[in-house]
């Protein structure tokens, strides 16, 4: 993780950077991560393979963390170090029960909470107890508390737009698809010349490709001769 960590900052300095990327760098706890990332306000860390949250850093502006698909059973406490969270997403962990979930009325602020593929979510009257316990909270595993879908971004230019953008932008795809296409066949037909022109010349010696080459200059000299001779001849 820490290699991964520094290869992401880019020679930037922790207390400047306000987004960090750190999906699938396999680490089973948070190592290399400091208290210094002060501006942070989204972290993804899907897939890593934590098992622990020992170690989180204070973020006091973390607002987005993504922790998706890793083996998380407890310790949310170590995330109310960053009071502004308003984006969890826990999908795919080891979360069994909604006791595990406590810490998280911490978070005043939070608005969006996904808990899909986690033993919790089969708690009976599970959505209702979640958003009971979390007054804030707007959107559970995508839906409402009215079990209305969370609109993604972007849904609304889609509308603006209309049908005539999408057709356009359809056609668009389709000749660029087909130009693809056509380039691909043209240098493919290169390629295959230039390979057979290089095997002809590393093959054949010199003196012995020049007779091959005269032999087949007179063989097709030889079977053209009748059909000229045909052609040229007088009609009955």
């Amino acid at each position: 993780m820490e290699k991964r960590i520094e290869l992401e900052r880019r020679a930037r300095k922790a207390n400047q950077i306000t987004e960090l990327n750190l999906d699938n760098c396999r680490s089973t706890s948070i190592v290399g991560f400091t208290d210094e990332y002060t501006a942070l306000e989204s972290l993804s860390l899907i897939n890593v393979g934590l098992t622990t949250l020992k170690g989180f850093p204070k973020l006091p502006n973390l607002k987005k963390l993504e922790l998706s698909d890793n083996r998380i059973s407890s310790g949310l406490n170590y995330l109310t170090t960053s009071p502004k969270l308003q984006y969890l997403n826990l999908s795919g962990n080891k979360i069994k029960d909604l006791e595990t979930l406590k810490p998280l009325q911490e978070f005043k602020n939070l608005e969006v909470l996904d808990l899909f593929n986690n033993d919790a979510t089969w708690v009976a009257n599970y959505r209702e107890k979640i958003f009971k316990m979390l007054p804030s909270l707007n959107f559970l595993d995508g839906f409402d508390c009215n079990e209305e879908e969370a609109q993604s971004e972007g849904d609304d230019d889609e509308e603006v737009n209309g049908n005539d953008s999408e057709e356009e932008g359809l056609m668009t795809r389709r000749m660029a698809t087909a130009m693809t296409l056509m380039r691909m066949g043209t240098m493919a037909r290169s390629l295959c010349r230039r390979c057979t022109m290089m095997t002809w010349k590393r093959t054949i010696p010199t003196g012995r490709r020049a007779r091959v080459e005269a032999t087949m200059t007179r063989r097709t000299l030889t079977s053209t001769m009748p059909m000229a001779r045909q052609m040229n001849r007088p009609p009955h």
